[in-house]
């Protein structure tokens, strides 16, 4: 964490100056040039592989500071986390009576709606006591159920591009499984009978294809052979969700995630009420990850074979596809991931066997069992920073 501050608060930074949050400048997607100077965003300085602010990336940075000011009970870490918040609303926020946050802020705003990144939104205010920042983010999210004819008893990925927190639904958009799972875990959707009916539809089995090799838009439930294990003879079969509808094989910190999200759920049924077909689809992807750990010694991102050039070709139904296929512009690759192990850590942590009860600690999208401390106090800074 400490390592990102002089990035957050530097003179001249492209978000600078709001009030109560002097010099704070959200993050950039990430980072280059030989210099400690992180230099500054859409100006001259250290050169930046990608400049674009992510408001969903933007979000995560004050989650994890604001977990950490609750755990270590450090009031300025959680400081940071309402700067960081603060400047997110300041250049974000869409006042129409859609709310939300647009998903790209300056110096290279993107104007579309993100379902994903105003869960990630709502929970940070939640954490953070910003009732009206949790209610912008909750206003959206709720009206993008059914919003995307194709997946009726689903969430819309968002909204299209085409100007400032524009609200036209894309046609061709997916039913995203981060979407879908990520708001089960901020209680994002309060409606139990919804909660019930997502969950269902997310989990039906995705497999088929279409003529010319393409999935067909199912549900998001996978199984996919790790064919290129060489370590005895049989090769494992694993079970779990793809990134999206649209996608083409397991992916799996979406896996992790939605392995938690089904628990939360299923911890919430009385014995009488659980739904069998969950369970046991909890029980499965936890114990795919756990044989990936075992396996590997960390979590791929996928267990198909094949390189870039192979996603390219766009054909699904051959024995290396190019990894696993988001369905959203971009493969995940057959390498050892941080995110993708991270999240099955995050897993383990939240609930390691079918017989353990959950703990909410390990949920990013949850309050902390210990207060985020709200004193002013700011000794974690640069001296720029105040």
């Amino acid at each position: 964490l400490d390592s990102l501050l002089s990035a957050l608060y530097r003179q001249g930074g492209a978000a600078a100056s709001y009030a109560g949050a002097v010099n704070v400048s959200l993050l950039a997607s990430s980072y280059g040039g030989t210099s400690s100077d992180t230099g500054t965003l859409g100006t001259e300085g250290v050169p930046t592989p990608d400049a674009s602010v992510d408001t969903g990336s933007n979000a995560w940075v004050p989650l994890a500071f604001a977990h950490y000011a609750a755990a270590a009970q450090a009031p300025c870490y959680a400081m940071v986390a309402r700067d960081i918040l603060r400047a997110i609303r300041v250049e974000g926020a869409c006042n129409d009576d859609l709310g939300g946050f647009m998903g790209q802020l300056p110096p290279q705003e993107l104007f579309y709606r993100s379902t994903e990144h105003n869960v990630e939104m709502l929970a940070l205010a939640r954490l953070l006591e910003d009732a009206q920042a949790e209610q912008q983010a909750a206003k959206f999210i709720h009206q993008m159920y059914a919003q995307n004819q194709a997946y009726g008893h689903s969430y819309s990925e968002g909204t299209a591009g085409a100007t400032s927190c524009d609200r036209a639904q894309p046609t061709d958009s997916a039913m995203v499984g981060d979407v879908i799972f990520w708001s089960l875990l901020a209680d994002a959707e309060t409606d139990q009978d919804r909660v019930g009916t997502i969950l269902k539809f997310a989990t039906l089995a995705a497999n088929g294809y279409d003529a010319q090799g393409q999935p067909t838009q199912k549900g998001l439930w996978a199984q996919d052979v790790d064919s290129l294990w060489r370590d005895g003879l049989a090769k494992p079969t694993l079970s779990g969700v793809q990134f999206s509808s649209k996608g083409h094989g397991i992916q799996w910190a979406a896996t992790a995630g939605a392995a938690m999200a089904m628990a939360r759920s299923i911890s919430r049924q009385d014995a009488s009420g659980k739904d069998k077909d969950v369970a046991g689809k909890v029980e499965q992807a936890r114990d795919s990850l756990k044989t990936l750990l075992a396996m590997y010694g960390g979590v791929p991102a996928s267990v198909l074979g094949g390189n870039y050039e192979a996603w390219r070709s766009g054909k699904a139904d051959v024995s290396f596809p190019g990894g696993s296929d988001t369905g959203l512009g971009w493969p995940c690759l057959r390498y050892l991931n941080v995110v993708d192990s991270a999240w099955t850590g995050l897993l383990l942590l939240y609930q390691a066997s079918e017989s353990d009860s959950v703990n909410e600690d390990a949920n990013p999208f949850a309050r902390p069992r210990n207060p985020v401390p709200t004193l002013e106090e700011y000794s974690c800074l640069p001296s720029s920073g105040r």
